[in-house]
């Protein structure tokens, strides 16, 4: 199983790009552009949280892709938010895309498939930053 997070926009704040599973658009993405994993490739696994929670980590790093929903005000870190768009650096009605994509991981896992995890930003371009996620 092939993800891939192609990054299309940047500013200060965020980093918006497109989640893609074996070639189709599945998500948008928001990554907080401070902390965000570079550009490469990473292998991907499922592991249970203290609270019990199912969490798609990502080896060799503190990271995992997660619904990331209000992440930016919860100031949450190392975490890939997916979901659909809705303003510039927002997403929404993650749980769900989050749990399809779970599911897929965890067949792969079950039939001993690699999952493969390249996150490129070839087509990233300055943007600014919505006003909406600004401090006044």
């Amino acid at each position: 199983m092939n993800i891939k997070i192609i990054r299309t926009n940047t500013n200060s704040l965020y980093t918006e790009g497109q989640l893609l599973v074996n070639g189709k658009q599945i998500a948008h993405t928001v990554e907080h552009t401070h902390t965000m994993l570079s550009a490469s490739e990473y292998q991907v696994c499922l592991c249970k949280h203290k609270a019990q929670r199912r969490i798609i980590s990502i080896s060799h790093t503190k990271w995992s892709l997660g619904i990331g929903q209000s992440w930016i005000v919860s100031q949450k870190k190392h975490i890939i938010g997916m979901g659909q768009s809705l303003i510039p650096g927002a997403i929404y009605q993650g749980t769900l895309i989050y749990e399809r994509l779970f599911d897929r991981i965890e067949k792969c896992q079950d039939r001993k498939e690699p999952i493969h995890l390249i996150i490129t930003d070839d087509k990233c371009q300055s943007s600014k930053a919505c006003r909406h996620w600004t401090k006044a």
